[in-house]
């Protein structure tokens, strides 16, 4: 099972786009961490809505702590074998899980790292991001989206993000990298 963990805050203009293409996989085998970190809008509404028509979804509301504690948050609820993390603004394509779950567990690697699409409002491609199976892929996108990760691996590894401002994201994925993972890698943005 994977466990998608989402950071939710003040986004009910595309929460429900990001639940949307959860939902759609076509790799059924996980459960939805939504985790409302102090949203003042409806965000936390809406998630409950989505929670209570589908019991893969679980919504977490809590008071505002940042986006570092709500991701650490959801790496000590997560039942999975596998965690995914996206943005509360992010969707994906149909076989995005699929393709991460196959290439982790054909592969017995600790972590996957893959590329992405940036789109604007109209959802127009601006800026397309790919990874290599090179040893210095590993390096060139320091965010916890595009990726999946042994949740063994990170919790027995103590591997979390660090509550700060700013950079959290590349503090973890810098901490996941000094303890040496097997990473393998995905060619293509899903």
């Amino acid at each position: 099972m994977v466990s998608i963990i989402v950071p939710v805050y003040n986004s009910e203009k595309f929460i429900s786009r990001c639940i949307e293409s959860i939902l759609a996989q076509s790799y059924k085998n996980y459960e939805l961490l939504l985790i409302d970190d102090g949203s003042i809008d409806t965000s936390p509404q809406i998630i409950k809505k989505y929670s209570e028509s589908d019991s893969r979804i679980r919504a977490i509301i809590k008071e505002n702590e940042g986006v570092a504690q709500t991701r650490n948050m959801g790496i000590k609820e997560a039942r999975g074998e596998y965690i995914l993390f996206l943005d509360n603004d992010d969707y994906v394509g149909p076989d995005y899980i699929k393709q991460y779950v196959e290439r982790i567990e054909n592969t017995n690697s600790d972590a996957v790292f893959g590329g992405y699409k940036r789109v604007n409002p109209s959802g127009k491609i601006i800026q397309t991001k790919r990874v290599y199976d090179s040893e210095w892929s590993k390096y060139t996108i320091p965010t916890p989206w595009a990726k999946i990760f042994n949740r063994e691996y990170l919790v027995t590894n103590k591997i979390e993000f660090l509550q700060c401002p700013i950079g959290e994201d590349i503090y973890f994925i810098i901490s996941l990298l000094s303890h040496n993972p097997k990473i393998s890698f995905l060619g293509d943005e899903y």
